[in-house]
C-alpha cells in the first residue's frame, strides 16, 4: 500500500485496505490460540 501526501482515504477506503490483513492475521491466530476463561 503506497500513500501519497496528497491522497487522504476515507474511512471507507482505509478499511477495506486494512481487511486482508485483518483476516490473514485473524485466521493464523485462531488456529493457535488457547481458549481461555478469566
Amino acid at each position: 500500500m503506497t500513500l501519497s501526501a496528497e491522497r487522504t482515504l476515507t474511512e471507507t477506503e482505509f478499511l477495506l485496505e486494512l481487511n486482508p490483513v485483518v483476516e490473514a492475521e485473524l485466521n493464523r491466530h485462531i488456529p493457535v490460540a488457547k481458549e481461555w476463561f478469566p
